[in-house]
């Protein structure tokens, strides 16, 4: 599922027909989704970042936008795969 599947404008439709490979408009339509009191849809936009390898962590755990999306039950498992992401990347780098 896209997120925003029925927004409107250039981001919206260029989610819809570009392939998916860059996380990082994801973790931006997330902070979107986040600031306009959608933590459900802003976490599912993380999980999608994260999946394409754009880590989202520790700015998942620090920045304010994202406060409403840590209250979700469901963002302690989605903190586990971002740090495992962050640490794949951070061991690559080494």
């Amino acid at each position: 599922m896209i997120p925003f599947r029925h927004g409107h404008g250039p981001r919206a439709a260029a989610l819809q027909t570009q392939p998916r490979t860059d996380g990082e408009p994801y973790v931006y339509l997330a902070s979107e989704a986040a600031a306009c009191h959608l933590p459900s849809t802003a976490l599912e936009s993380l999980r999608i970042a994260v999946t394409l390898n754009y880590c989202a962590y520790p700015t998942v755990d620090t920045h304010p936008i994202f406060a409403s999306v840590r209250a979700l039950p469901e963002y302690a498992a989605f903190r586990t795969s971002a740090m495992q992401c962050h640490e794949r990347f951070m061991g690559a780098m080494r």
